[in-house]
């Protein structure tokens, strides 16, 4: 094989295996989603641990990650339509999330949304104002009292982070068949194939509902079926010798 060949052959390989790495990330993250879709309060936490840079911080905050997961819990039932698709990887959480980190403020903190609105108020118009006789906007300062409030708005106006769950959203609007609700227990998993109707999600016994449900259908059709055996519909009978009387 020419040194030519061997490159692109080599070439395809690459990007072929890197098809494989990318497909395999977004069907982990497809599978966090559905932990997100079947999350209780009482789980939170957990979650929270788990999967640290699946969704922002400011999520968490109050109650805004129970109204998120109510409208994924409507994509998932109507099979990821483009205009929920949309609103989910739109959410106006992921534009707080990449405001504060653009002023390099934590998104843990208390009423990130009301602290976005007032970097959003200090960078609006902030070149045009001086230039039409306003008094200028409020200042961005960091902790030693430099003024950043250019540096911040360039940040702002760059490319926002792009979060695995978004990616896990449209993941699921391209191939929407994927997104079941478990038959047997009624939680949202991600399906391998289109017949699949049981997930394989460990309940709390550490027993999943697919090898349950196998395990309950090879228990019908033993008792169906005799276990496999022969069944004998005539009992057999024997007549004892009389002994003759001489």
């Amino acid at each position: 094989m020419s040194s030519r060949r061997f490159s692109e052959t080599e070439k395809r390989l690459r990007l072929s295996s890197k098809r494989i790495e990318e497909e395999r990330a977004l069907l982990d993250a497809a599978d966090v989603l559905a932990a997100f879709a079947n999350l209780e309060p009482a789980g939170v936490e957990a979650f929270r641990q788990l999967h640290l840079d699946f969704i922002p911080a400011v999520w968490w905050a109050k109650s805004n990650w129970l109204q998120e997961r109510n409208l994924l819990l409507k994509a998932w039932r109507a099979g990821f339509p483009a205009d929920l698709t949309l609103k989910l990887t739109t959410a106006r959480l992921f534009g707080v999330a990449h405001i504060l980190a653009s002023a390099g403020l934590p998104a843990g903190i208390p009423n990130p949304s009301f602290t976005a609105q007032m970097i959003t108020d200090a960078l609006d118009n902030f070149d045009g104002r001086s230039l039409i006789g306003l008094a200028p906007n409020r200042k961005i300062l960091a902790p030693d009292g430099t003024d950043i409030t250019k540096e911040v708005k360039r940040r702002v106006e760059s490319d926002p982070q792009v979060w695995p769950y978004q990616r896990a959203v449209l993941f699921l609007h391209v191939e929407p068949w994927r997104a079941k609700v478990c038959q047997e227990c009624g939680r949202r998993f991600v399906a391998d194939h289109a017949r699949r109707k049981y997930c394989s999600i460990a309940g709390e016994g550490g027993s999943r509902c697919s090898a349950l449900v196998i395990k309950r259908q090879h228990l019908d059709w033993g008792r169906e079926n005799n276990w496999g055996r022969e069944k004998s519909n005539t009992k057999k009978s024997g007549q004892r010798g009389v002994r003759p009387i001489n």
